[in-house]
């Protein structure tokens, strides 16, 4: 999980970055964060559902 944080904190710069730069405008940065947040949000919900498998069967 700790490696998708830090791929998405380092994505979210870069896009700030290019925003800030102007290379890209407001639509398309909110549409590169949306996509990141997707990503991220994958991820975390990928350890919850192997969390969960490891937690099965201690019952």
């Amino acid at each position: 999980m700790n490696e998708a944080v830090s791929r998405f904190l380092a994505g979210a710069d870069d896009v700030y970055g290019d925003y800030d730069r102007g290379y890209v405008d407001a639509d398309a940065a909110l549409s590169v964060l949306s996509s990141r947040i997707d990503d991220l949000r994958d991820a975390a919900e990928a350890v919850e559902s192997a969390e969960a498998d490891d937690g099965a069967g201690d019952e």
